[in-house]
């Protein structure tokens, strides 16, 4: 079997060698607003057409916990994602989360006034949305919201410190 050379003293090869890659650009805040917006359209058309109340109970306490899950494990391992979600200010991430907060115990409230539970919710457009898509989105910015809180409250510089400067005489 003949062997080929393998040319080193190439100008194509020392071209290409000599260049080196830049690092990607990452674009989160795009792949995370087409992927909630794609995950929206897919709940809100499946609670339209009546998908959810067809399926039952359980299934959908399935598909809730895995979107949780989801989210969750996205903001726990994607560092692009904690760092892009933890640059909002702090009264921004506390205020994102309570406004989602409020509309989940508007939804339960309705559900518990009305006495009928679970099917109820189903049969609804609002329902799936706030679970499927508002309470993942909910639990990540409460993380980040804490997070951006304990830092900034637990951070103490040297200008806080009781001896950075003389007592006045």
């Amino acid at each position: 079997m003949p062997r080929f050379a393998v040319p080193m003293n190439s100008t194509t090869v020392r071209t290409m060698s000599s260049h080196r890659l830049a690092p990607p650009v990452e674009h989160t805040a795009r792949v995370m607003a087409v992927a909630l917006l794609g995950w929206s359209a897919v709940v809100a058309l499946s609670a339209r057409d009546g998908v959810f109340a067809r399926v039952g109970t359980m299934p959908f306490a399935w598909l809730a916990a895995f979107a949780v899950g989801f989210a969750l494990a996205t903001y726990g391992l994607d560092a692009g994602v904690r760092a892009w979600i933890g640059r909002a200010p702090t009264r921004v991430l506390v205020a994102m989360a309570a406004a989602i907060d409020v509309a989940l115990a508007a939804a339960a409230w309705e559900l518990l006034d009305a006495g009928e539970g679970w099917p109820r919710l189903l049969a609804t457009l609002h329902g799936p949305m706030l679970v499927l898509v508002a309470a993942p989105m909910a639990l990540p910015l409460h993380l980040a919201a804490a997070r951006s809180w304990a830092r900034r409250t637990l951070s103490s510089g040297a200008g806080r410190s009781p001896g950075a400067s003389p007592a006045a005489t």
